[in-house]
């Protein structure tokens, strides 16, 4: 990522050449670049290898490789224990100094609004997303007691909570307002406002796919007949729900058209009761919108608050379409019914689109990997190197692997806590649903891997 900014201002790119296209397999992490650590003689080194052409080596390869018999490693052993005190101490100070320099590199938010008066909104959102980025890696360096991390889980557990919430609340909405629309349409006789109706129908229809999706994900397999969990049944739902709303939406194409080429002059029986149903949809789905834009970092929430805000859209232009029909041209009503269902059409064939992506293995964004590699790079001295980092969906979360390396004489104990820990924190991430930890003792070995294990 280029800096869009002539005026000096450091960026991160000073701390870490990454690369600039979205790779989530084999990506190449370059070498860290020497400004973070070069002004700081006890600097420990801490150094990125270039892993374009060379795959992950597992643990397992790093105890065939080691030719140390057991009493040299008891020898070792004492010494590396000795040292660890010391290389805590010198972590603590780099990390110190990587900290310092990332808060230096912050825009200050006072200066946003004038860089986007000068620069444009595109420079503006970048050194947003640039801060953004500073401070989960500042988040990085802060230090979880146990207490902290009850604390975070208890979060997460109300969180939840109020993301189940909106899914009930928003299948009982939409029970409530299909029966309200399906009388409004058979009523009024109007093909703007039928399509408004069997819009909520299958909003009726989403919403019991992601109830049951949340259900099934969060029971308990105790057949362990899915080791890696259910929670791709809700991608797997959505796409199926774009399906239906795809058919659904070539259904009202056909039967706009038919209505225009008829040239009927028949308008259609709105009445007064018929636009206040309507409002009153309209006022529900706004408060539904607002609820889970609240939340909208949960797929589930985000899915909803997409469809609380097409429906805004849908029922307004419905029922003013259906309006100017009443009062004006009897062709504007099927002429509205025509524009709602491309709409729908078009929401639902980009939403399972990204849904594809996701379930299929999309790689993370370039700046997820960033945050990635930064947790690797501070997380332990013993850490020499990192090798590898990737990050891909499996469904709306994310499996990463992440290899690194440690010198071929430290104990197989502190190995094995360096890489659970590095493990654990990053599963303690929202997005994360699987981490894997992977430990060499060289980064100089060919891939692994057989060649068709990941894409080059």
């Amino acid at each position: 990522m280029k800096n869009p900014d002539s005026s000096g201002k450091p960026l991160l790119a000073n701390f870490a050449r990454l690369p600039s296209t979205n790779e989530g397999t084999g990506a190449n992490y370059g070498t860290l670049a020497s400004t973070a650590t070069s002004n700081d003689p006890s600097s420990h080194p801490r150094v990125f290898i270039d892993s374009s052409s060379n795959d992950s080596s597992s643990s397992s390869s790093s105890s065939s490789g080691c030719c140390c018999g057991n009493q040299e490693l008891a020898g070792t052993s004492a010494s590396t224990t000795a040292q660890h005190s010391i290389n805590n101490q010198t972590l603590d100070e780099e990390n110190r100094i990587l900290a310092d320099k990332l808060r230096g590199s912050m825009v200050q938010e006072d200066d946003i609004p004038t860089i986007k008066n000068k620069c444009g909104k595109d420079v503006a959102q970048f050194y947003i997303n640039q801060n953004d980025l500073i401070l989960s890696m500042l988040e990085v360096h802060n230090d979880h007691s146990d207490e902290d991390i009850e604390q975070q889980a208890s979060e997460s557990k109300l969180y939840q909570e109020k993301v189940r919430f909106a899914i009930h609340i928003s299948v009982a909405a939409n029970i409530v307002l299909s029966v309200v629309q399906l009388y409004v349409a058979l009523s009024s006789h109007s093909l703007s406002l039928f399509a408004t109706m069997a819009d909520a129908m299958m909003d009726l229809l989403s919403s019991l796919i992601l109830l049951f999706a949340s259900i099934a994900a969060e029971q308990k397999d105790t057949h362990k007949r899915y080791p890696s969990g259910r929670s791709r049944i809700e991608t797997v739902g959505i796409i199926i729900f774009a399906s239906l709303m795809g058919a659904f939406s070539t259904g009202l194409l056909m039967e706009s058209i038919t209505s225009l080429l008829s040239q009927s002059n028949e308008r259609n029986s709105l009445n007064l009761l018929n636009g206040m149903c309507i409002v009153v949809a309209l006022a529900t789905k706004l408060a539904l919108f607002f609820y889970c834009f609240a939340l909208r970092k949960n797929h589930s929430a985000h899915v909803l608050m997409l469809d609380h805000r097409n429906d805004l859209f849908v029922n307004s232009f419905g029922l003013s379409m259906a309006l100017l029909g009443r009062h004006l041209y009897p062709w504007i009503d099927p002429l509205g019914c025509l524009v709602v269902a491309l709409f729908i059409l078009r929401s639902w064939i980009r939403e399972a689109w990204e849904q594809m992506q996701l379930i299929v293995g999309i790689s993370a964004d370039p700046a997820f990997l960033q945050l990635l590699t930064y947790t690797a790079m501070t997380h332990h001295p013993l850490i020499t190197h990192v090798d590898t980092v990737r990050a891909y969906h499996s469904g709306a979360r994310l499996f990463v692997e992440v290899d690194i390396v440690m010198a071929p004489e430290t104990p197989l104990r502190i190995i094995h806590d360096v890489a659970e820990t590095l493990q654990n924190r990053y599963e303690r991430m929202d997005c994360v649903e699987r981490a894997f930890v992977h430990v060499d003792y060289e980064c100089l070995h060919h891939p692994e891997h057989s060649p068709t294990s990941y894409s080059k």
